[in-house]
């Protein structure tokens, strides 16, 4: 994805027999733009405490119509028929019992893609931000199509912002501004807060792309401190390096060191109550987010 432009047009003519070719170039400048061709993801089960009153996707916490089974109440007149509970009604003759389920909303979503990336990923045939990028193009195209209320803010040495907004003109403006994308130097995420703030409502659901940066966790402990549950999907800088390098013994004792601290560093993420997912970017984006969201559910079923 990215900006490509012309200055000039190069045409070849020739005879049926193309014994005589001629050439020409004529000046006829141009650009044009390429959008960041994310992969379709399915449903991404998160579970933010608030809602939007919209009919959607995401589980509001409350009884009403959805598909999941929420709890069991008096029969009041008016209830539908098919959502009586007879085994209830088995037990106690005198009663009657209906089910309730789980309301199913939309929600307000804010996109961050942190253009920040650590020296040795962005090479001739090797970015990891075009992998960031994809990724965030699909995240915006998965709660837009689901019909959540999406923001986006690309975080970097260049901000470049869009208010909330709805469907396919919101999708539009925010796969322009990421095939504009570029990496920045390291900087703090100092204004960030300051950003969300302002960009995004009250407790909105933060999705963070990120390889998370040292000193980085300060940040997000002041966004959990203002109720904003996150999602971070961390592409790894140290599998990616590694996989495109061949290195020396000490690069591996290297490696390792890098790994042990970047593993701290996600470990005090989410015990900060964040959803943490590691993402090795040769692995497929939509399984990544799956399993790690099926080992989270199982994790706490456990405990």
């Amino acid at each position: 994805c990215g900006t490509y432009s012309w200055e000039e047009i190069q045409t070849t003519s020739s005879d049926p027999l193309d014994l005589f070719p001629s050439t020409l170039f004529f000046s006829a400048a141009g650009d044009f733009l390429v959008w960041p061709g994310g992969t379709r993801l399915r449903h991404i089960p998160i579970r933010p405490r608030n809602t939007l009153h919209g009919t959607g996707t995401i589980p509001s916490r409350s009884a009403g119509s959805g598909t999941d089974f929420w709890s069991v109440r008096n029969y009041l007149p008016g209830d539908q028929l098919h959502r009586l509970n007879w085994r209830m009604a088995a037990r106690h003759p005198q009663q009657l019992f209906t089910n309730e389920f789980e309301q199913e909303e939309i929600i307000n979503v804010g996109l961050i893609l942190d253009t920040r990336m650590p020296v040795g990923t962005e090479k001739e045939n090797m970015n990891l931000l075009n992998h960031a990028v994809q990724a965030t193009a699909s995240l915006a195209e998965t709660f837009l199509r689901e019909g959540n209320r999406v923001g986006l803010l690309i975080f970097g040495q260049k901000m470049t912002y869009h208010f909330p907004g709805y469907g396919k003109r919101q999708l539009t403006w925010v796969l322009r501004s990421l095939a504009c994308t570029s990496v920045s130097p390291n900087i703090s995420m100092i204004n960030i807060e300051y950003m969300c703030a302002r960009l995004f409502p009250g407790q909105a659901q933060l999705v963070m792309v990120s390889p998370v940066n040292q000193g980085d966790e300060r940040i997000y402990t002041r966004l959990r401190s203002h109720g904003y549950p996150i999602l971070l999907v961390s592409p790894d800088p140290v599998a990616f390096t590694q996989t495109h390098t061949n290195p020396s013994p000490v690069d591996q004792l290297a490696v390792r060191a890098a790994r042990i601290e970047r593993n701290l560093q996600l470990q005090g993420l989410a015990d900060l109550g964040i959803q943490v997912i590691d993402w090795q970017v040769e692995n497929s984006l939509n399984e990544i987010i799956h399993t790690s969201f099926k080992a989270a559910q199982n994790q706490g079923i456990k405990g």
